[in-house]
């Protein structure tokens, strides 16, 4: 996520992005649990890594690892059921193995948040585990070279690119079915206190994840 698919206002500058290596040894505080229709009770813990707040839901659920992957890969399709606000996306490039691929994703903010729109240029990578998948993404640094990206400095020219948008999908085989991992660290730009942002982004995590399970359900 994509997604991601979590507006998350920070100060304006921006700090360095984690890498996937500086999350995988993070040390998470306290979950606090978030109801969700779908998924129950959902635990959202938080961490910060140089500055970026990270956050990270989980929850078992019955689709497979493989019915996941194709619904969080399926980037064209996001906007028809994320409950986040995509409004276009699109694969530019996949290897031909389709482990590799770079895509954009557009995000409609809600007027009564007085906040721009965003829009994101990312680069995933797909690994297969021994007990499962995880799709990784970091931000895609050579996203100029895409036309695209002229479209949408065109079509949405206060939208605004996020300086830093890390994070992971994984699903693992577990007794009674998968365990979803989802990870994001974000620094979204605009200027929306901490404590508030912080709230909205555990708040809206649980969401992200039963979008992704529910369509892999009605799939």
């Amino acid at each position: 996520m994509s997604p991601v698919l979590l507006i998350s206002m920070a100060a304006a500058a921006a700090p360095p992005a984690p890498t996937h290596d500086q999350i995988a040894q993070v040390n998470w505080g306290p979950p606090t649990f978030h109801e969700h229709q779908l998924l129950g009770n959902v635990p959202v813990a938080q961490a910060t890594i140089d500055g970026v707040a990270c956050f990270r839901g989980q929850a078992r659920v019955q689709p497979s690892p493989d019915q996941l992957l194709a619904v969080v890969t399926d980037i064209a399709s996001t906007k028809t059921w994320s409950s986040a606000g995509i409004v276009d996306g699109r694969v530019l490039w996949s290897s031909e193995a389709g482990d590799r691929l770079h895509y954009f994703q557009v995000l409609d903010v809600p007027d009564w948040t007085l906040a721009a729109n965003r829009y994101w240029f990312l680069s995933g990578k797909v690994e297969r585990l021994s007990d499962g998948v995880r799709m990784r993404w970091t931000r895609l640094e050579n996203s100029a070279a895409y036309p695209e990206l002229a479209q949408i400095r065109v079509q949405r020219p206060r939208a605004v690119e996020p300086p830093v948008n890390v994070g992971s999908w994984t699903f693992r085989i577990v007794p009674d079915g998968t365990e979803v991992d989802y990870v994001i660290c974000t620094d979204f730009g605009g200027s929306m206190p901490d404590l508030l942002k912080n709230a909205a982004s555990r708040t809206a995590l649980p969401g992200t994840i039963g979008d992704v399970v529910a369509e892999a359900l009605r799939r």
